[in-house]
């Protein structure tokens, strides 16, 4: 096995060990402003879009969260 591909999988183990592989958002490509991240699991399109840094909140099954626009 290549050193790269145990790099891969030991980087991919860990991701998997700490519990972090797949719960991370996915972001789609946005314009600066648009997009409002709440926490590593959560974001919504910013409405109205704002300010980077500005703060926003998502809808969420549990009530509204707050939020900074990226």
């Amino acid at each position: 096995m290549s050193n790269r591909r145990i790099i891969a999988s030991a980087i991919a183990a860990a991701g998997l060990l700490t519990g972090v592989g797949g719960l991370l958002a996915q972001v789609p490509p946005h314009s600066p402003g648009t997009v409002c991240v709440v926490d590593s699991r959560t974001w919504c399109w910013a409405s109205p879009p704002a300010k980077p840094g500005a703060r926003c909140v998502c809808p969420t099954p549990s009530g509204e969260k707050p939020g900074k626009v990226q």
